[in-house]
């Protein structure tokens, strides 16, 4: 198996024995990987913090690219540790949600636009903070893996959304419907003012969508929305870092930029 480099942004990590860990890594060229760091807690370790969450790093990894399993990080040398967002409880929080969710919803090889969506919001996070990077990104992620959800027209009747009214959305049927063409169950009223903000999350850049102020009412439909509908129909299961946003922290997602 030959040696090969790639640029990659650390999600997770995970004990290996008593000295090594598996690191779960989004490449730029290869997509998704898991790679074993050998001795890295050893206190001699030549990785020293290198492979910590978030990091982007440049690595030299043995493997082969176009079979899965475990592949072996050799060197590793750090572009950008993103340290600023490690310093703030609520920038760590929206990070971890972040790698959490690639990790969790992405499979298979590489996708430059993912890698840089991804690299783009953690740039973001270390000098703004907002609510709206969870949903923003969420939405994003999902439209470059196939899934943007259809907010133009009614998937039923094809008639336009008049920005005014009430919608219902539908996660399982993959979009907005006029209320009187909304299905009986399984979905939820929008607002006019979340259908416009959606639009806004899915078209503006991190920077800008830190500059929008919204609402507590409009919070709360977008949590429902993407994260208590839409994200349920894609995940294999909950994400830890949703239960520390939302539960733990007397609602985080809400209190975020006020």
């Amino acid at each position: 198996m030959p040696l090969y480099k790639t640029k990659a942004i650390v999600l997770r990590t995970r004990d290996l024995g008593e000295t090594s860990r598996i690191i779960t890594l989004y490449s730029l060229r290869y997509g998704k990987i898991d790679a074993v760091a050998k001795g890295i807690k050893n206190l001699t370790s030549r990785f020293g913090a290198r492979l910590e969450p978030f990091t982007l790093v440049d690595l030299v990894l043995f493997g082969d690219v176009e079979k899965e399993g475990l592949h072996i990080i050799t060197q590793a040398q750090i572009i950008n540790s993103h340290q600023a967002l490690r310093e703030d409880i609520n920038r760590i929080a929206i990070g971890s949600f972040l790698v959490e969710l690639v990790a969790s919803l992405v499979e298979g090889g590489g996708e430059l636009n993912i890698f840089y969506l991804l690299e783009n919001f953690l740039q973001a996070l270390e000098t703004r903070t907002s609510p709206l990077f969870i949903y923003a990104f969420s939405l994003k992620l999902l439209s470059l893996l196939g899934f943007k959800p259809h907010l133009e027209n009614c998937l039923r009747c094809h008639g336009k959304l008049e920005v005014e009214v009430k919608v219902m959305f539908s996660a399982t049927e993959g979009g907005m419907f006029c209320l009187p063409c909304a299905p009986a169950r399984g979905g939820i009223n929008i607002s006019p003012g979340t259908l416009a903000l959606t639009k806004q999350l899915l078209a503006l850049p991190p920077l800008r969508i830190a500059q929008i102020k919204s609402s507590s009412e409009l919070l709360f439909e977008l949590r429902s929305m993407v994260l208590d509908h839409l994200l349920s129909q894609h995940l294999p299961w909950p994400l830890k870092s949703v239960k520390f946003l939302i539960e733990e922290n007397g609602g985080l997602v809400h209190r975020l930029g006020q």
